[in-house]
Order: C-alpha cells, then structure tokens, then sequence
C-alpha cells in the first residue's frame, strides 16, 4: 500500500466488517493507520491525503463474493486501475477466474489439498 501511495496510486484496503477466523476488520485496519503512521512519514503522508484509506467489505467470511461486497466498497473501487485479491480464500478458492475491467493481481498460499 505505501509503495503504491508513493508512487501516485490511491489505495483502499478493503477488510471484513467482523471477525473471520484470523483476518484483520475494519475497524481494527482503521486502528492500526495511525500507529503505522506514526513509524513512516511516507505513509502518514499518504493516509492523511486519503491516498491509503480503509473500507469495508461488508462481509463475515474469509472468501469473498464480489456480487456481494458493501454498496460504499463497490462505489469507492467502481474505477479501480488495480485490483489485489490476498489470501487463500479471497484469491483462489472464490475469485481465481474473476473477471475484472482492470488488472489484477490474486496472491495466496494453497494451505489445503483440496483448494490444491
């Protein structure tokens, strides 16, 4: 996201609304901004610009079904140029043949036979 920001990209990092498992909301991504901030000033420079900005899924899963993301997610990504997809669940087992208007990237370790 700070490479990203630097380079004149503006970055929303979508979490879910409540916890899944391990993954990180929200909420607690919204938290988090500030003590980054504090340890970088590229990136403070960046979340206070807007450049890095959190939104949420909308979602409780640790997959995500694109249809199904929150209204204010589809409206802040409707122009995206970039779309990241991380995680076994979001990127391979859901989204691995999703089509975008944009390029994307899906990045995940297989942690199961069966996705495998």
């Amino acid at each position: 996201a700070r490479e990203l920001a630097r380079r004149g990209c503006k970055v929303v990092l979508a979490a879910n609304e409540v916890p899944s498992i391990n993954d990180v909301t929200a909420a607690e991504l919204e938290d988090l901004l500030p003590r980054v901030a504090e340890l970088d000033e590229t990136f403070a420079d960046a979340v206070k610009c807007g450049a890095i900005a959190v939104c949420s899924s909308g979602s409780d899963l640790p997959v995500i079904d694109l249809r199904r993301v929150s209204k204010r997610l589809a409206a802040t990504v409707d122009d995206a140029d970039f779309v990241i997809l991380e995680g076994m669940g979001r990127a391979i087992e859901t989204n691995l043949e999703a089509a975008f208007d944009c390029d994307a990237l899906r990045i995940g370790m297989v942690k199961h036979p069966e996705v495998a």
